[in-house]
C-alpha cells in the first residue's frame, strides 16, 4: 500500500478536507426537499440518471475517503481497510435513509445500491492493483 500512495502522503490533509466537504455536501443534498432538487440546474431526468448521479458522487467520495485512510495510515492493515469499508457503506446508507424522514423525498433501494457499491468497487480495484505491484 505504501508504494501506491507514497507520493500522496504529503497531501493527506487535502484528501481529508475534500472528503469531509464532499461528504457533507452529499448529505446536505440528500436532505433537500424535492422541490429544491427539481429547481436545480441538474433536475432528475429519470431513475437511471438519478442512480448514475448517486453512483458517481459516492465513487468520488469513496476515492477521497480511501485516499484519506491510506494517507494517515502508513501500515494499511486489514483492520483499517475494514474501517474504511464500513465508513463508506455507513455514509451511503445514512444519506439514503435520511431521505425517509424528509416528507417530500423518497427512499429507494436502487439508490442504496448505488450509494454502497463504490466502497466495494474501490476495495476490489485496490486489491487488484496491489497484486500487480
Amino acid at each position: 500500500m505504501n508504494k501506491l500512495y507514497i507520493k500522496s502522503l504529503k497531501h493527506k490533509y487535502i484528501y481529508l478536507s475534500a472528503c469531509a466537504a464532499l461528504g457533507l455536501l452529499i448529505l446536505y443534498i440528500s436532505t433537500l426537499p424535492h422541490s429544491k432538487i427539481e429547481e436545480s440546474p441538474y433536475p432528475q431526468i429519470s431513475d437511471l440518471f438519478d442512480m448514475a448521479m448517486h453512483f458517481t458522487g459516492f465513487m468520488v467520495f469513496n476515492f477521497l475517503l480511501f485516499s484519506t485512510f491510506a494517507g494517515f495510515n502508513k501500515n494499511f492493515t486489514k483492520k483499517i481497510f475494514l474501517v474504511y469499508l464500513c465508513t463508506g457503506v455507513f455514509w451511503g446508507l445514512l444519506c439514503e435513509v435520511s431521505q425517509r424522514f424528509i416528507p417530500t423525498r423518497s427512499f429507494q433501494f436502487i439508490d442504496i445500491i448505488a450509494n454502497i457499491s463504490p466502497p466495494f468497487i474501490i476495495s476490489w480495484l485496490v486489491k487488484k492493483l496491489l497484486k500487480q505491484n
